[in-house]
């Protein structure tokens, strides 16, 4: 393994590491934080008063996903659009792309010399960040707090706190973007439920929970929690299975005003949401998906309406992202598409660069401007100037970035070389930033 991939790597394993163990926010420098106030419990968060959603009865098509022939994935997977000298996809550094003057936000990633900040979301209107606040020491037995923060402040509120060993299934939980907001409502994972915060009334709820079982892990690596318009949508593994044994899983929506839970799918995965579409990837029943991942067809469902959709052009998707009345997906190839619902048009924009199928684009994310995903080097695509922007900048290391409607933000700071020098000591990192831009002032 190559010394770059091997920090690559490294990045990686530190970013999950780095949710192990940390200290209340009150215990910081920073400006006392609320605590967290005791949870409740959403009414009918129990299978037994789940409802199971109607079969479609809508004009949209309800063709049943067709299973495709396994024998060569050729004949399955999508042509891409050519990225030849006449349409190719073009790459440029932030500065190059948007300019030098824009307003981004900072905020510093050391609260002391013992605790760092690490972002998972961040809201629709950029006014805060979700973070977790963790000693710099991965050792370390010290609880751990999910806290919102002010970005103009910098303020923190205390919305949850976690210690010892379930601590470190939380952070497998919430490592990878499993906090989100749409606002008024903050949703992660609490290793076997979800869990949602009310920024209006500063109220913690537990929606679901299911068995504890370790090999059932909620959310899975086919789709963490996504909320918007106070409905939050998850997967778990079905009744008779569980994640790793590469079977379909569950997909469930929640109301979060009244608690309602419903059962989306019990073949699906990488569900999102963006008001008033959810979607995700369906697969044929009984399937094993690491072995027949080109099955899957992309589902959509209109919340008001309850009217369902079969997208035709997706071929072997992998992951999804919705914006109102666009989406974008990833296919087995490992190419990235953009598309509009109606399928009048599809964009190529991003290229598999690393050879073979099953590039998986983690964090995939879309708004009325940008497309993001966690693919190295770090980067967005800009749907109005139609080339992908890169978020490095002169060897910085940058972590996932978050998007959420006209917000974007980011974390980076040091170089790669950092994280080489730290890796013996168990020490994160303390030297990053997290950057903050609204983007609505980004130049067409």
């Amino acid at each position: 393994m190559s010394t770059r991939r091997f920090i690559l790597w490294l990045q990686g394993m530190l970013l999950v590491l780095s949710a192990v163990g940390c200290s209340p926010a009150s215990q910081t420098g920073l400006p006392t934080s609320t605590p967290p106030s005791e949870p409740t419990i959403l009414a009918a968060p129990t299978m037994g008063n789940t409802e199971v959603l109607p079969p479609p009865t809508s004009t949209w098509s309800t063709q049943e996903t067709q299973a495709m022939p396994s024998e060569n994935y050729s004949e399955i997977l999508p042509s891409p659009v050519p990225t030849d000298p006449a349409n190719p996809i073009i790459s440029l550094p932030i500065t190059s792309a948007w300019g030098t003057r824009l307003k981004i936000e900072k905020i510093p990633t050391a609260v002391d010399e013992q605790h760092v900040m690490n972002l998972y979301a961040v809201a629709p209107d950029a006014k805060f960040i979700v973070a977790s606040i963790t000693p710099r020491d991965t050792r370390s037995q010290e609880d751990s707090s999910l806290a919102l923060v002010d970005v103009e402040s910098k303020k923190t509120t205390e919305i949850a706190r976690y210690s010892g060993p379930s601590g470190y299934n939380y952070m497998m939980a919430i490592s990878d973007f499993g906090a989100e907001t749409d606002g008024e409502w903050v949703v992660w994972q609490e290793t076997y439920a979800i869990k949602a915060y009310s920024t209006r009334s500063g109220q913690s709820s537990t929606i679901t929970t299911t068995p504890e079982d370790p090999n059932r892990h909620m959310g899975s690596a086919y789709g963490k929690p996504r909320v918007d318009h106070g409905f939050v949508i998850w997967t778990e593994p079905s009744e008779d299975d569980n994640y790793y044994s590469g079977s379909p899983v569950t997909v469930k929506i929640a109301d979060l005003a009244t608690g309602t839970v419903s059962v989306l799918s019990t073949s699906g995965g990488s569900p999102t949401i963006s008001w008033p579409h959810v979607g995700w990837v369906e697969y044929p029943a009984q399937e094993d998906i690491r072995t027949t991942p080109y099955k899957g067809s992309v589902v959509l469902l209109d919340l008001q309406t309850q009217q369902r959709k079969t997208l035709d052009a997706p071929k072997a998707p992998q992951r999804i992202a919705l914006y109102e009345n666009a989406f974008s997906w990833s296919s087995m190839s490992g190419d990235l598409f953009l598309s509009d619902l109606n399928e009048t048009n599809q964009q190529h924009i991003a290229a598999n660069e690393w050879g073979g199928i099953g590039i998986s684009y983690r964090g995939l994310r879309m708004s009325d401007r940008l497309v993001t995903w966690v693919l190295y080097p770090i980067r967005v695509w800009d749907q109005v100037q139609r080339r992908q922007v890169l978020l490095e900048n002169n060897g910085e290391r940058v972590s996932p970035p978050v998007l959420n409607e006209h917000a974007l933000a980011w974390q980076a700071g040091g170089s790669f070389e950092d994280v080489d020098k730290t890796k013996g000591s168990g020490l994160l990192p303390n030297n990053e930033t997290i950057y903050v831009l609204d983007t609505a002032q980004l130049p067409k």
